[in-house]
């Protein structure tokens, strides 16, 4: 159903990226809307309640096809809305922390400025201190830790990959690094020695630290 001649480049490239861009579907007999975002990035309760609620019944009780103009006028609630036809700005939107709406046979789409950056209120950095510039400090949420990082760096060649370390404690792990700066060889073997990693759990960077060290077999 879904018109693939408008925004294919856009979402070819998310399919094959690593740009951790979630996509939900909705759809009926006549329509069809795929939803785009950033979980770290994303107020997540105002995407469900806001956004794919009201389609969702929208769509139930309204066979008919609705262009972007409707669901923006009519249907969603949220006030922060653009209507674009530039595909190329898309994945900035998304890194900037909106909601994309692709619409089955429209060309236009419609951002929805849902940006949410998880954070909690801690204590100066132990370990470093500065007088002037953000003071933001990573704690033991991976997500906020990656909506942090996500925040200050919007570029689409950030690539976030995820892991889970120890049979037993399975702790989340991610290993960042920019495609078009960081050497890939390195990256690979960053990646083969956390993966090579064959522990019960890992507690500490420190600890995830050593055992990276060791030895590949």
């Amino acid at each position: 159903m879904f018109n693939k001649k408008y925004f294919l480049n856009t979402l070819k490239e998310i399919e094959i990226s690593n740009l951790d861009i979630k996509k939900r579907e909705l759809k009926n007999k006549s329509n069809e809307v795929i939803i785009l975002y950033i979980e770290q990035l994303t107020d997540r309760k105002m995407l469900a309640n806001d956004i794919i609620k009201p389609i969702n019944i929208y769509l139930t009780n309204n066979p008919s096809k609705i262009l972007a103009k409707e669901v923006l006028n009519n249907i969603v609630y949220s006030t922060k809305c653009i209507i674009d036809d530039k595909e190329e700005k898309i994945i900035d939107y998304i890194l900037d922390g909106m909601a994309i709406l692709i619409l089955s046979n429209n060309k236009k789409y419609i951002a929805i400025d849902l940006k949410k950056v998880e954070k909690r209120d801690v204590d100066t950095p132990e370990l470093t201190y500065t007088l002037k510039g953000p003071r933001d400090s990573f704690v033991e949420n991976l997500d906020i830790n990656l909506s942090l990082v996500r925040y200050r760096i919007k570029d689409p060649k950030l690539n976030i990959n995820k892991l889970k370390i120890g049979r037993r404690a399975k702790t989340n792990v991610a290993i960042l690094h920019i495609e078009d700066i960081a050497n890939e060889s390195i990256v690979d073997d960053v990646t083969k020695r956390v993966k090579n990693i064959d522990v019960d759990g890992i507690i500490s960077s420190g600890e995830l630290q050593i055992k990276a060290e060791s030895p590949l077999l």
